[in-house]
């Protein structure tokens, strides 16, 4: 026996397993992709997140397909880490348009011993991203960047 529902206020409609009410989806999930899954030493000289030293080299590549990247993790000792998120747009054989870094951002991660965080880099839709890290004393940091379309 079908069910009777009010496609307009003039309207009644049957709607039965044969003929079901229409559904209109309004937005679907986002899609997120883990890029980088890392565990550093981070000390007072520069490095990023993959612990490379060498400041033309990214930390994530391919990045422009994502609306935003979010960074979090957890720091292990006690003093703060500054970072600096850094980007760029590279050609299509990969070769960067220009020389040297757009800085995104600056921060600094605080809190105790095994402090979580999250840092969120929205909107800039570069192709490359470098994530740097310093610390005044040594310790290990535990990193996950995940990209959302």
């Amino acid at each position: 026996m079908p069910i009777r529902f009010f496609k307009s206020q003039a309207q009644l409609v049957d709607v039965s397993p044969q003929s079901p009410l229409p559904v209109s989806v309004q937005s679907a999930p986002p899609q997120v992709e883990t890029l980088l899954v890392s565990v550093i030493s981070v000390g007072s000289t520069p490095r990023d997140l993959l612990d490379s030293t060498n400041a033309e080299s990214p930390t994530i590549d391919r990045a422009s397909e994502f609306s935003r990247l979010i960074w979090g993790g957890r720091k292990a000792g006690t003093a703060d880490i500054s970072y600096t998120i850094l980007g760029r747009w590279v050609d299509a054989s990969g070769n960067p348009l220009g020389d040297g870094w757009l800085q995104i951002a600056t921060g600094t991660i605080t809190g105790s011993a095994n402090s979580w965080f999250r840092v969120e880099i929205a909107d800039q839709h570069c192709d490359q991203y470098r994530i740097q890290v310093t610390s005044s004393t040594s310790q290990t940091l535990f990193s996950k960047v995940v990209g959302v379309r």
